[in-house]
């Protein structure tokens, strides 16, 4: 379907991006859950990113992740009860973090 666009092409290199979590976030978060509130992230990002970003900032506990198509699909008393089981949502519009908060 790229015929008329592609061809004899070479690989000339290869890049990563890493975007860490800010040092004064992981402090954030370590400050509220050692005064025993327990943090939630809510998140625009594909749910495999989320997730990994999640462990990195010890958020969760590496379970479930909440997606808004998901998130779409609840009741509001399923949408309650997911809400006390899981902390990280991804995929989240605008409009779904509003739901959630």
């Amino acid at each position: 379907r790229f015929d008329h666009i592609e061809g004899n092409l070479t690989l000339l290199g290869l890049v990563g991006i890493m975007d860490p979590p800010r040092s004064e976030a992981l402090e954030a978060v370590r400050l509220c859950q050692s005064a025993g509130i327990r943090v939630k992230m809510i998140t625009g990002d594909h749910a495999a990113t989320a997730q990994a970003i999640a462990a990195q900032m010890g958020i969760g506990s590496g379970g479930r992740v909440l997606t808004g198509h998901q998130l779409e699909k609840l009741s509001e008393a399923e949408l309650r009860d997911q809400v006390m089981q899981i902390d990280v949502f991804a995929r989240s519009s605008p409009e779904h973090k509003l739901q959630l908060v």
